[in-house]
């Protein structure tokens, strides 16, 4: 229900200005359940302005080696571009020198 606010306000900006302006979001699925995030994601997709979304949904984690990979249900998301930042690894998390961020295009 907020974020639908969200866009509403987006667009009537838009009308008043003619101006369009990315909407950012961090975390706006964390309350629903994979299948209802990938339903909301494929909505979306399907509006003009320029949106960035920051999830962490459709991760899995391999229980004996404990490495991060993508879920192949992500493939099933409508999306222009997606980017999995992750943290390198190995690093210590006491020494910010050790750690660096890794962009990998999905």
């Amino acid at each position: 229900m907020h974020i639908s606010i969200l866009f509403a306000i987006s667009e009537l900006a838009s009308e008043i200005k003619e101006e369009n302006f990315p909407m950012i979001f961090d975390a706006p699925t964390s309350s629903f359940g994979e299948n209802k995030t990938a339903q909301f994601l494929n909505l979306i997709y399907q509006t003009e302005n320029q949106k960035i979304l920051l999830i962490k949904d459709f991760l899995h984690t391999d229980k004996s080696t404990k490495s991060l990979s993508i879920k192949k249900e992500f493939e099933n998301v409508r999306r222009d571009k997606a980017f999995w930042v992750k943290l390198e690894r190995p690093f210590d998390s006491n020494n910010l020198k050790t750690i660096n961020s890794q962009v990998i295009t999905l």
